[in-house]
């Protein structure tokens, strides 16, 4: 299969095309699995999880809800990853989430990503802001932190297919839900995890654990892709990323956030 490297990618990052829609290739199921290579001190990581976890807020979303000065354990793991990941791919960080350790795998709510969510100090990016139109739309990048595997359900099937059905996407799984009875998220049917759309069009990515120098990042067009995190009972500790892109930029990086 053709790759269409639609982005630009830093050059010491291990690419792995893992899937492409045959109708969309530009814009549709891509998903891309990279691996940076950062060695981020493990007392930084286990830093800014504790003070996560003990705020209870669970989530770091700076130039929003949080601020860096409340979160200085959590801001330190953010000026790393952007020096790794987030500076050479033009993105701006989402959010830094840790979750501990629970008694069931919890499922996120299927979701398309409709607006940006961004935060840069140096690009002077910072707030929310509403997709305007479908002339732009939403890389995503998912930054697994933790020392175990992370896990993401996505359909595969192209939004104007699902549309063409009158399918209520947002019904599908509206919101999160624990799974019981599965020790680890490669063990759900996959029946549990779709309500309309047929089990075929459903797939379990898993994004491997952080090594301490191999920092992996899964790369999807989330404003195209409907999808959901999928949390392990050991709990999380991942980042995002996102990005603007025109389609009519793709080949120039497209970076559209101002």
């Amino acid at each position: 299969m053709k790759e269409h490297r639609l982005l630009p990618l830093p050059n010491d990052a291990d690419i792995e095309v893992l899937n492409a829609s045959v109708s969309e290739p530009e814009l549709g199921t891509r998903v891309v699995l990279k691996t940076c290579k950062v060695s981020i001190p493990e007392t930084v990581i286990q830093e800014a999880k504790t003070e996560l976890v003990a705020r209870q807020s669970l989530k770091y979303t700076p130039g929003r809800e949080s601020s860096p000065e409340d979160y200085p354990k959590t801001s330190r793991l953010a000026q790393w990853l952007a020096a790794a990941v987030l500076e050479p791919s033009h993105s701006d960080l989402s959010f830094i989430r840790a979750t501990d350790k629970r008694k069931h795998i919890y499922a996120d709510n299927l979701h398309f990503d409709s607006r940006y969510v961004g935060y840069s100090e140096r690009r002077n990016v910072r707030g929310t802001f509403w997709r305007p139109s479908n002339s732009v739309e939403i890389w995503r990048q998912i930054i697994n932190l933790n020392d175990q595997s992370r896990h993401l359900q996505i359909i595969n099937t192209p939004i104007k297919d699902l549309e063409s059905r009158g399918l209520d996407i947002y019904q599908e799984r509206p919101v999160g839900r624990e799974i019981i009875g599965c020790q680890n998220p490669t063990d759900i049917p996959i029946s549990m995890l779709t309500t309309s759309i047929p089990e075929s069009e459903t797939q379990v990515y898993t994004i491997p654990a952080y090594d301490g120098d191999n920092l992996p990042v899964l790369g999807l067009w989330s404003s195209r892709v409907l999808h959901a995190g999928i949390t392990a009972k050991d709990g999380q500790l991942m980042a995002a990323s996102a990005k603007w892109v025109k389609p009519d930029k793709r080949d120039e990086g497209g970076y559209y956030a101002k």
